[in-house]
């Protein structure tokens, strides 16, 4: 199942689309196997990613080292 999604960034119109699959043995394999390496083709799909965790990125990582007594 795939959603188209627009949105307003920076002034201009963006246009994404947020894949889902319907059934994950086989829906999830084509969406890695043959929709993203199409997608970083034409340069609408990153190659690769900034170093760190998912939650560094998503600014978690402090907040965990305050929950574990560290800050």
């Amino acid at each position: 199942m795939a959603r188209r999604n627009c949105r307003e960034e920076n002034g201009e119109i963006v246009f994404d689309y947020r894949l889902r699959p319907g059934v994950v043995g086989h829906d999830l394999d084509a969406i890695v196997d043959g929709v993203v390496p199409a997608l970083q083709g034409t340069g609408a799909f990153r190659r690769q990613y900034d170093s760190g965790s998912l939650r560094a990125r998503l600014g978690l990582e402090e907040l965990l080292l305050l929950q574990l007594g560290f800050v």
